[in-house]
C-alpha cells in the first residue's frame, strides 16, 4: 500500500468542520528520523490534531494475531511527532491464556528503543501493525483472550487499551 491510493476518509472534527485524512502510509515507508538524545526528543511537543485510532477487528492469520493502529494528522499543516522506535506494543492476556514455555537459549536482553521523529503530512496518516505468533500461546476451551496494547509516544500520556479476541482456532 502506498500514499498514492486515492481513498479519503471524512471525519467530523466538531460542528460542520470536516478533516480529510488520506489512506495510511505503512510505518516502514513513513518519513522518519532517528534522534540523538532524550533531550532532543523533548524539544518536540505532541501537536494538536494528531490522534491514534485502533483498527478492529484484530486481523487473524493461520499463524498470528495482528493489531493495526493508525496515527492521523487532522491538522492543516505537517506535524512532527516523536515516538519510541516501533511504538505499537501488544501482549496477549485474559482468562484461560497461557504462554508456551520457551525452548532453547534465552533471548538476548531487550535494547532500549531510540526516540524517532515522524513527519505526518497535513491530512496524512501512518499505519502501524504488531503481530503475536499464535503458536506461543495456549487457549483453554473457555478462554477469553484479549490483546493489551499501548502506543509509545516519547512524552506522556501513552494511550493504551484492550481488544477482545475471538478464541476459536
Amino acid at each position: 500500500m502506498t500514499a498514492a491510493i486515492g481513498l479519503t476518509l471524512l471525519l467530523l472534527a466538531g460542528g460542520d468542520t470536516v478533516a480529510r485524512v488520506s489512506a495510511p502510509v505503512p510505518y516502514a515507508e513513513a518519513e522518519k528520523a532517528a534522534l540523538a538524545s532524550a533531550g532532543e526528543a523533548a524539544s518536540y511537543p505532541r501537536p494538536a490534531g494528531v490522534r491514534l485510532r485502533i483498527l478492529e477487528p484484530v486481523k487473524r492469520t493461520e499463524h498470528a494475531w495482528i493489531l493495526e493502529a493508525v496515527l492521523e494528522n487532522q491538522g492543516e499543516a505537517a506535524a512532527e511527532v516523536v515516538v519510541l522506535s516501533l511504538p505499537l506494543h501488544v501482549e496477549l492476556g485474559g482468562e484461560g491464556v497461557t504462554r508456551v514455555p520457551h525452548e532453547g537459549p534465552p533471548p538476548p536482553p531487550p535494547v532500549p528503543p531510540r526516540p524517532e521523529r515522524l513527519t505526518i503530512p497535513a491530512g496524512g496518516s501512518i499505519l502501524f501493525a504488531h503481530g503475536l505468533t499464535r503458536a506461543y500461546y495456549r487457549l483453554a476451551g473457555d478462554a477469553k483472550p484479549v490483546l493489551r496494547w499501548s502506543f509509545h509516544f516519547w512524552d506522556e500520556p501513552r494511550p493504551s487499551g484492550e481488544v477482545a479476541l475471538d478464541p476459536r482456532p
